[in-house]
Parts: structure tokens; sequence; C-alpha cells
């Protein structure tokens, strides 16, 4: 009887906490969702099976008794150490993001089971009890109060804190993760000391309640402030794509009418330089007029728009890096497999590929000198279209988990958000990494016929 109710009150204590720690990291965990779950229950039933063990033999060495209690909750506490460390273990994100999801999970345990033991203690005042916790129907209460609490929790990380998680930098992670240390601290110290028998009047009440209510207005504001900044970075984000859509349209406007006026220019120029080559053949200067037309010809490729693909847009942005990175030094091979037309609107291919490239430049030109490369090519398979871009690089890069972030002083890596955005609206992902000196970029669309 005691084992079961010691098991059942400590699964029902476990089994929510850990699943609001591990929520908001769901798409970052080490394993599989179905295996870590899987490893999480089966570490918990275990856990939980041992505190049930250790209680019902405290029970035959200890009266029934405030001692008893204080020990009961002490091998709890010592359960929870196997727990924290897997969580740490399995979460992979940076340890500011996660001391913040755990300490926010143990204030709202620590809230939970202090109202339920005022629930319980005003319902048993006056009777009899054997000493340790989950006695009677002060389960009920724990899993009534726990089904009506953990929705709400729940909805708070959903809504309130992973929405801007990702967007979060280290720093900002971690003033955040010192406020939920510090909201744990003023929480424990106001309601660890309280004598629950002697809080059962009006004022003790409110301000109790007023201290839990306070901490989670205090969460809550806290999400807001970062979610409006978020909204912002954002806008701001969308500014950039709209600047660097319209700059490409004007390097397509500015191509467009260079090409025109070269071809002018050449047409015009064209009777000028026969009539030169037939002076050099009249004279018998085979050399000088081999040597002058060699000349003439590497002119006429400079201004030759190469054709990659039959896609106006895509063919036309490629042109435009390939000429920067061959200004640059940088070798630039394209390997594009595209037709005329794909359901992808324009100003999200021009901003994943002036990203894509805009990068692979900057990187290319840190690169040593024999590793400054860009490779590139775009794939349609089926209903996929998959775009992958190789550069050099230097070997340095700066991360915030797996997330990559900008060399530049104040840049945070909008532009691989950015991309990472347009692969998420077709139904895609996108893919970053480095081995050695070369820096990967893949990126996967979905595009219905």
């Amino acid at each position: 009887m005691i084992f079961g109710r010691m098991l059942f009150g400590c699964m029902l204590q476990l089994a929510p906490f850990a699943f609001l720690c591990i929520y908001p990291f769901v798409d970052h965990l080490r394993y599989s969702k179905k295996k870590a779950g899987l490893l999480t229950a089966g570490l918990i039933l275990l856990l939980s099976t041992l505190f049930a063990g250790i209680c019902t033999y405290l029970v035959t060495i200890f009266p029934p008794g405030q001692a008893l209690f204080n020990y009961a909750n002490a091998v709890f506490m010592v359960c929870l150490i196997p727990c924290l460390i897997w969580y740490i273990f399995v979460v992979k994100e940076i340890w500011q993001k996660k001391l913040f999801v755990f300490f926010f999970t143990m204030t709202s345990a620590l809230a939970m089971v202090s109202v339920c033991n005022i629930l319980v203690t005003w319902f048993y005042r006056g009777k009899e009890v054997d000493g340790l916790p989950y006695y009677g129907t002060s389960l009920i209460i724990l899993a009534a109060f726990t089904a009506v609490t953990l929705p709400l929790l729940w909805l708070l990380l959903k809504h309130g804190y992973k929405p801007v998680a990702d967007g979060l930098s280290r720093k900002e992670s971690g003033y955040l993760s010192l406020l939920s240390v510090l909201l744990f601290a003023v929480l424990a110290s106001g309601l660890i000391p309280i004598n629950y028998v002697n809080i059962y009047n009006p004022m003790s009440l409110f301000l109790y309640f007023a201290l839990i209510i306070a901490v989670f207005v205090i969460y809550f504001v806290c999400f807001k402030l970062f979610f409006h900044t978020h909204e912002k970075l954002a806008v701001q984000r969308q500014l950039t794509q709209m600047e660097h859509q319209l700059a490409l349209r004007d390097e397509q406007y500015r191509r467009i009418t260079g090409s025109i006026e070269n071809s002018r220019r050449i047409r015009h120029d064209f009777r000028h330089h026969i009539i030169v080559l037939q002076g050099f053949l009249t004279a018998g200067a085979i050399l000088e007029a081999e040597t002058y037309l060699n000349r003439y010809v590497r002119t006429l490729n400079e201004y030759e728009i190469a054709k990659f693909c039959d896609h106006t847009i895509v063919n036309t942005i490629v042109n435009h890096y390939r000429t920067l990175a061959t200004e640059n030094e940088i070798a630039f091979t394209a390997r594009i497999d595209l037709p005329a037309e794909i359901t992808v609107q324009n100003s999200d291919i021009s901003v994943l590929l002036g990203n894509l490239l805009e990068n692979a430049i900057e990187a290319a030109l840190r690169a040593p000198e024999e590793n400054r490369v860009i490779r590139m090519s775009i794939i349609r398979s089926g209903k996929m279209l998959a775009i992958a871009v190789d550069n050099g690089f230097d070997g340095r890069v700066k991360r915030e988990g797996r997330r990559y972030l900008s060399l530049k002083e104040n840049h945070t890596g909008i532009g691989l958000q950015s991309i990472k955005g347009i692969a998420n609206k077709y139904n895609g992902g996108a893919e970053f990494g480095h081995e050695g000196l070369t820096f990967h970029a893949s990126v996967m669309l979905g595009i219905p016929s």
C-alpha cells in the first residue's frame, strides 16, 4: 500500500516537470523524440521505484512525525540529481537556456507543491497521518492541481518563451537564466519557511498568493518584452530582405543596360577592328593579327553573360556573384538544373541565393589564396529543390549552440536565419556545417508542380 502510494506520487511529481524541462528543446535532443521520451519515462519509473522502496523501509525504522517526512523529502531531492544529469545530457543547447528552463520548472514545481500543501494541511487538520507524503486525498489534490496548472505553464512556455528562444543571444539567455535563478531563490525563501498550520488567515493567504502571482507575472512580462524585441528584429530582417531584393533588381537593370550599351559599342567598333585586321594581313603581319584578334576575343568574353539555367532570376543572380567572385580572384563554379519556371516566389529565391552567395564570397575572401573557391549546385528532383554551396574560409567560426553567427561586429547571423525561414516556408530545411577549411550550406525546398 505504502509502496504503491509513494511510487505513484513520485511519478506524478517528476513526469510533468520532466515534460516542461524538455518541451522547449524537442528539436534539439541528442536522440529522436520517441527514444528520448522512452528513456526519460524509464528513468522516472526507475527513480520512483527506488524512492518508493526507500520510503517503505523508512516507515519501519522511524515513527510517524516530522522527521520521517523530512527524510522522505530528502530522498526525493536526491532522486532529482539523476534527472538533472539526464536533462543536461539529452538536451543539445547552450547551458544558459537549459539553466533558465530548469529553474523556471523548479519555480513552478515549488509553487504547485506549496499550494497543494496548504490544501492538504487544511483538509487534514486534527487528523492522524503516518508522516509520509502523498497520504489519502493528497494524491487526488496533487493530481487535480497538476492537471489544472500544467497546461497553463505549458502555454506560458509555448507562447512566451519558445517563439523567441532561437533568436536569443548567449548573453540574453544568460540574463534570462539569472532572472530565473533569482525568482526561484525569492520564491523558495518566501515559501519554504512557512508554517502551513498558521497560514489560514486572510492577510497571510493574501501575501502568500501575491508572492506566487508576482513571480509568474514577472515571467510573463519578460516573455512579452523579448517577444516584441523578436518581432522588431523580424521586421528589420524583412526590411533587409527587401533592400537586398531591390539591390538585386537594380543590379539586373544595370547589367541589362550595360549589355545593351556593350552590344551597340561592339557593333559600332566591329568595322574598325576589321579594318585593323585587314591592314595587318595585307602587310603580312600574321603574328600581330593573331595577337590583336586574341585580345579582341578576350574583351568580348568579359561582357559575356553565362547561361547557367533557363530561370531568368536565378541566372542573373548567379552571374552577378560569379562576376564579384572573379573580380576578387575567387574560383567560382556552378552546376544548375532548373526550368524557366518554378513554384518559388522570385523574391524568396532572390533573397535565398543572395544570402548564400554573399556569405560565401565574404568567407572566401578571408580564406588562404589557394582555398578561395566557391562551388554551387542547384538540382530539382521531383517535388524537391536542392541547393548546395561549398566555399573556402579561414577556419574561424562563431557559434551559439548549433547556430552559426556572423563574425562581423554586432551581427548575429541574420542572413542564415533568413535562409532557414524561407526553407521552412516551403516545407524544407537548411543545414550549415564546416569541415577543415570548407564551409557547407545546403537548403531543401518543397516545390509542388
